[in-house]
């Protein structure tokens, strides 16, 4: 029972730290235990990070021009975060900075000729 507590007034502190901050159109969460930290993705492309034990904004950086549906860490990994967007680039951030690390375009024509020429039951 007290974890379920516990997890209730973290879901009240992450409300309320959205609630005060500027950032609109979020789309995407997501919270690394490992780090204590919780990311942000929103429709302009930005993704911030807050501090869960401070409560204090970390970083905010437009990494996109488009918006970003995913965010994403390794289980055991506190310095890296994966983000990904409707432009089809997948990026690494820095979890402390904010910083590209580096980033990859998908070929979406590659896809799409592949899922063309595959046909049911062959």
């Amino acid at each position: 029972m007290q974890y379920h507590v516990q997890w209730f007034y973290s879901l009240q502190a992450i409300s309320l730290i959205l609630f005060h901050l500027n950032l609109t159109g979020i789309k995407t969460l997501c919270y690394n235990p490992r780090s204590h930290q919780v990311f942000a993705g929103t429709t302009a492309g930005y993704v911030a990070c807050w501090e869960l034990r401070t409560m204090k904004p970390l970083w905010e950086a437009r990494v996109s021009p488009n918006v970003i549906y995913s965010l994403q860490h390794l289980q055991h990994d506190a310095s890296t975060i994966v983000v990904g967007g409707i432009d089809g680039v997948l990026r690494v951030l820095d979890q402390n900075t904010g910083e590209v690390l580096s980033s990859c375009v998908t070929d979406i024509s590659a896809v799409s000729s592949s899922l063309e020429n595959t046909s049911p039951g062959s």
